[in-house]
């Protein structure tokens, strides 16, 4: 019958066979690779020499943790950078955690006396604003000739101008470096 793909199950005698008179390489999982000794040491293996730094890391990620962090920095270091104005949130990739003031960022290095600022590799946030409303939203429910009514497409346009007057709905990691002000600097080491 067309289209029907063969039916076979594990105990039909077309499902495998024992064959002798082969060699090749083998992983440690018992898959065969024939001749091609580099895939059945990748496949076999858990770690792979990084290719920064050469140390052993799982063969799963790229680079060892080590390298991670230096290529983290790296990308740090050459982002934009703009004075934080201390309203807007930060972020630290490191920490993983959102700052909203220096109070906040204080009482973090407070609770880890042992990072610093540097460390924390602190970008300005950007605001996430709430989506505008489309006219998409409404056509699958429309006659395909009709369209929206006229007082249904002048309410979304109302809704949109309101929406686009709301503060932000949330924060996001941005793109650039914060620097923190000397005044902001002492905040942190006030006691």
């Amino acid at each position: 019958m067309a289209g029907i793909e063969e039916f076979i199950l594990t105990s039909d005698d077309r499902a495998a066979r024992r064959v002798s008179g082969i060699s090749g390489w083998v992983d440690r999982h018992g898959h065969f690779y024939g001749d091609n000794e580099a895939a059945a040491r990748r496949s076999g293996a858990t770690h792979n020499a990084c290719p920064r730094c050469e140390s052993p890391k799982p063969k799963t990620y790229i680079f060892c943790q080590e390298c991670l962090e230096l290529r983290a920095e790296e990308r740090y270091m050459e982002r934009a950078a703009a004075e934080w104005d201390g309203d807007t949130p930060i972020y630290s990739m490191p920490a993983d955690r959102f700052f909203n003031d220096t109070d906040d960022l204080r009482e973090f290095l407070e609770e880890y006396p042992s990072t610093t600022v540097e460390e924390l590799q602190l970008v300005l946030c950007e605001p996430e604003q709430f989506r505008e409303l489309t006219e998409e939203y409404f056509l699958d429910q429309a006659a395909d000739e009709a369209g929206l009514p006229v007082v249904l497409q002048e309410s979304i346009a109302n809704l949109n101008e309101i929406i686009k007057a709301l503060p932000a709905a949330g924060w996001q990691p941005g793109k650039v470096a914060a620097i923190l002000s000397t005044g902001q600097i002492r905040a942190l080491s006030r006691d």
